[in-house]
């Protein structure tokens, strides 16, 4: 928080003593500062855009495409401080609160997503009034780092999204219809281990000069991620053997507990139960090949009622 303070105190000894506009700049720079979630930041960017541009327009110290880009990069560089600082997504990963952990990585997301698009958004207002100075500044001094951020960001939640989706398929309703529900629980803990390289990584992840080795973490986690979808794919087909077996009850004995997986209308039940589970695409495709089995299952039912049928009235 003392360097983000610190590169604060910055932007606003840069802007020159007896400017009108310097209360405001000052204003906004302070909350930016004091801010400790993304989403203020984010929603003050657009006004503090239009304010640098009036600075720019109104400023003969900042009249210079050079001394503006200095005070916007100044800007950039407090943006990236806040997320190093204060996008806790290791310690969130490590009390397994997935949504909380996906929440602030969007948050973060779209904080340097919005100050690209402020300044995209002023530059489209000036060129569409047809008045003032053009407002283009090299831009891969002030978006080359939060551009970078913003993607590493993306890869962190589609990752967190990973866990999300895994969590939901390995839950108590297929526990409840495996053959050994240790091996959900060993899956469940394989989630878990998913995550542990990149908590304990020992590098910056929102620094470019790592992205080599963040890189090689995203590979890993997605080679271990097909081990587990596979893992999904052999639990939900153990759990639909009953329905090859013609009038016969599907019994599993687990402990002191018996689950009978009865009938179609049952299996059918259950899988509606498990389409509308949000997880992963391959999983839920292994499950959507099971509804052609359910009705062949439900048309030998129906074939079992008739036979008893007629088999008792020739009696």
């Amino acid at each position: 928080m003392e360097v983000a303070k610190s590169k604060t105190h910055d932007i606003k000894a840069g802007v020159p003593q007896g400017s009108t506009l310097i209360p405001s700049g000052c204003s906004l720079a302070q909350t930016m500062s004091n801010a400790t979630d993304f989403r203020t930041i984010t929603d003050i960017l657009p006004s503090m855009m239009d304010g640098l541009h009036m600075i720019w327009v109104l400023s003969q110290f900042y009249s210079t495409d050079e001394k503006m880009i200095g005070l916007l990069e100044r800007i950039a560089y407090v943006l990236c401080n806040k997320v190093d600082i204060n996008l806790n997504f290791k310690a969130l990963l490590s009390r397994g609160d997935m949504a909380a952990t996906m929440k602030q990585i969007e948050e973060a997301q779209e904080m340097v997503a919005m100050w690209k698009n402020s300044y995209m958004d002023t530059r489209q207002k000036i060129e569409h009034s047809g008045k003032g100075q053009r407002w283009e500044f090299d831009r891969k001094r002030l978006f080359r780092k939060t551009d970078y951020i913003e993607t590493v960001c993306q890869e962190l939640h589609e990752l967190t999204k990973v866990l999300y989706h895994f969590e939901n398929i390995f839950g108590a309703e297929l526990r409840a219809i495996v053959n050994d529900p240790s091996q959900v629980d060993t899956a469940c803990q394989k989630v878990k281990d998913l995550m542990s390289p990149i908590i304990h990584a020992e590098f910056n992840l929102f620094s470019e000069k790592n992205e080599e080795n963040w890189q090689a973490l995203i590979t890993n986690f997605y080679k271990q991620v097909e081990l587990l979808e596979n893992d999904a794919k052999y639990f939900i087909d153990d759990s639909f053997k009953v329905l090859s077996r013609l009038g016969q009850y599907y019994v599993k004995q687990m402990g002191e507990r018996v689950v009978f997986l009865r009938s179609s209308e049952e299996a059918l039940e259950m899988l509606l139960k498990f389409k509308h589970i949000e997880t992963r695409q391959a999983i839920q495709d292994q499950l959507m090949t099971k509804f052609d089995l359910v009705m062949l299952q439900f048309n030998k039912e129906i074939a079992l009622i008739e036979l008893k049928y007629l088999v008792s009235h020739q009696t």
